[in-house]
């Protein structure tokens, strides 16, 4: 079980890549990592174990493939795009090397566990380490502040695999929050094109992302451009009952020009319309709205009421602290299994609405 040297490449000649001896006794060798940005590695291991493991390395192995054993020479096996320290992983797991399976690996190497899992078909072969992963996820989940959008989407997909629907939810909505769009209209985090990172959670969920994001897109500034409409084209806002009509025009003056001013002191425009733009982060549109709220004024001595502001900002914040993400039912339900699968039991992170709450000022 310990690193080799140097492994036998396919033609049985030495080669400089890295081996480890999962199985010592093993008749077969995996070469991975060769397509990933990690050094490459070549395990040698039992067939028979990995194909009592899982259907995909039976048919893989014992199947009319290239990958099954040949007639003549070494049997060496190529998985270029394997994460080579995940194969690792779920190959000592396979041979019963459990002492050799961290219960603390970090979010990225977990990451790369479930995928690594997934695609072999050995989800279940993972349980006895669920508890402790999960930990491993409820601290992540502790410091999603000072994420990065590849760790967002990271702990979104681990949150997906150990069935933390609330977790899931949270990361989904975060990873929403935080994006803006390429100019090819792709969905970016703080710099990372979020459809170059990997899997989320299930398939099909990037579309719902882009989807979900228009729609808060378009709630978002809902109230402030009503008021924006109100004060332009109907009575305004002033609701001051001891105010002459005169004083009500000059209120609504007064916030509208306050308004504008606020508009064009925070994205430099002004117009008829709130709007986000296309490489503007969803967070950094809430924040703007928040601003150009918070220099809203009426006329001095008028009733605060009249001041549309406060509102607009309470709206604002009952937009952003909710469940806005919406995950199906069938979502749902997988990731119920999942834990149920697992042995996890009920979820114990806090609901999204205790802990998905973004910095709104």
């Amino acid at each position: 079980m310990g690193d080799l040297q140097a492994a036998n490449d396919t033609n049985g000649g030495p080669s400089s890549v890295a081996g480890v001896q999962i199985d010592p006794d093993g008749d077969l060798t995996l070469r991975a990592g060769q397509q990933t940005n990690k050094p490459e590695k070549s395990f040698h291991v039992c067939a028979s174990a990995l194909r009592r493991s899982s259907q995909v390395w039976k048919k893989m192995l014992f199947g009319p493939f290239k990958e099954s054993k040949p007639a003549f020479g070494p049997w060496v096996v190529n998985l270029p795009e394997d994460d080579p320290e995940a194969l690792e992983i779920i190959l000592n797991i396979i041979h019963a090397n459990f002492p050799l399976i961290p219960n603390t690996p970090g979010l990225f190497q977990l990451y790369e566990i479930f995928q690594m899992a997934n695609k072999y078909d050995m989800i279940p072969a993972l349980k006895p380490w669920a508890v402790a992963w999960l930990h491993v996820a409820e601290d992540c989940q502790k410091v999603t502040n000072r994420f990065e959008g590849r760790e967002r989407a990271a702990l979104s997909y681990v949150a997906w695999e150990l069935g933390q629907v609330e977790l899931h939810r949270q990361m989904v909505k975060e990873l929403i929050m935080y994006s803006s769009l390429s100019e090819d209209g792709r969905m970016i985090s703080r710099r990372v094109l979020l459809d170059d990172v990997g899997p989320i959670g299930p398939p099909g969920l990037f579309e719902v992302l882009h989807r979900q994001r228009e729609d808060i897109v378009h709630t978002l500034p809902l109230q402030i451009n009503s008021v924006i409409k109100e004060l332009m084209f109907n009575d305004g806002s002033c609701v001051d009952k001891r105010a002459t009509r005169e004083e009500k025009k000059h209120c609504n003056y007064i916030v509208l020009g306050s308004l504008m001013r606020g508009m064009g002191d925070t994205s430099g425009d002004i117009g008829l319309e709130v709007q986000c733009d296309r490489m503007e982060a969803l967070t950094s549109f809430v924040d703007r709205i928040w601003s150009i709220a918070n220099m809203i004024c009426c006329y001095d001595g008028h009733t605060s009421r009249c001041n549309p502001g406060p509102k607009i900002q309470s709206i604002l914040k009952k937009v952003t602290t909710g469940r806005i993400v919406k995950l199906t039912k069938n979502s749902v339900q997988k990731m119920e299994n999942r834990r149920e699968e697992f042995g996890l039991g009920p979820e114990r992170v806090k609901t999204s609405e205790d802990t998905s709450k973004l910095d709104v000022q």
